[in-house]
């Protein structure tokens, strides 16, 4: 499947508003392009976390067969929640993605990201 770097705006955390830094990479995904044919095993998600999370990265449902999230379809996502933080990523289900400089910097951002090291 065909991998894209969601493009997000970075929220004042306290208001909790829009801050306008939109385009701006997220330091998880920072070194992806913005598309990258990727093989995984792709999970469907029952409900989509679009709108209460900050989404990383998504699938382009076309370039595999059995999606059923259609054009929407989250893959990577990050939150801040009542002073934590989380990260999920769905790739890296294959041997061969940790050998992926890409992928491995995707993992040890979003790590040093939930523990507020970046």
């Amino acid at each position: 499947g065909v991998v894209r770097v969601e493009k997000y705006e970075q929220k004042d955390r306290e208001k909790g508003e829009e801050a306008g830094d939109k385009g701006k990479e997220h330091v998880i995904v920072s070194g992806f392009p913005d598309e990258m044919g990727w093989f995984d095993e792709w999970y469907n998600f029952q409900m989509n976390p679009r709108g209460k999370v900050t989404v990383l990265l998504s699938i382009d449902e076309g370039g595999y067969k059995g999606g059923t999230m259609g054009s929407d379809h989250p893959i990577a996502w990050c939150r801040e929640f009542d002073g934590g933080r989380t990260f999920y990523t769905a790739l890296g289900h294959f041997d061969k993605a940790y050998r992926d400089k890409i992928f491995l910097a995707h993992l040890l951002n979003g790590i040093l990201w939930a523990a507020r090291v970046v």
